[in-house]
């Protein structure tokens, strides 16, 4: 049961960049996906960090913010053409998933490692998404 509560994010993230790409194929309406995006980045920024204030280090505050940004971004992109600002969130997103993965000096546990490693991941096929 403990393993399942670890993977709720990356789940809920993974059925976020679903229903982008169900909604780019006109499946999915795209004010369900913008609501759905704003309740998601919602729970990443303000009520995560408000949710258990002694576990936040700086990393991963700035992971939660990264990801509740990507999101907002991702929203953008149903209506801005110029790809440009997708294309630095993405390097900025990478960017940080390899400084995280080769600075884990906070001895967290190797759980909360890979989940931030795989958060980040599927953000950047949402960008990719966005971008293409």
């Amino acid at each position: 049961m403990k393993k399942l509560n670890l993977f709720n994010e990356s789940l809920i993230l993974l059925l976020m960049v679903l229903v982008y790409f169900f909604t780019v194929k006109s499946v999915v309406p795209k004010y369900v996906t913008i609501f759905l995006f704003l309740v998601v980045s919602f729970y990443f920024f303000p009520f995560k960090l408000l949710q258990n204030r002694e576990a936040n280090s700086k990393n991963v505050i700035f992971s939660n913010l990264l990801i509740s940004v990507t999101l907002i971004m991702g929203i953008i992109g149903f209506y801005y053409e110029q790809k440009f600002i997708f294309e630095l969130f993405a390097f900025i997103n990478f960017a940080f998933m390899i400084y995280y993965a080769f600075r884990n000096t906070e001895n967290k546990p190797l759980s909360m490692y890979y989940r931030i490693i795989t958060n980040h991941f599927l953000l950047l096929f949402l960008l990719a998404m966005v971008i293409w």
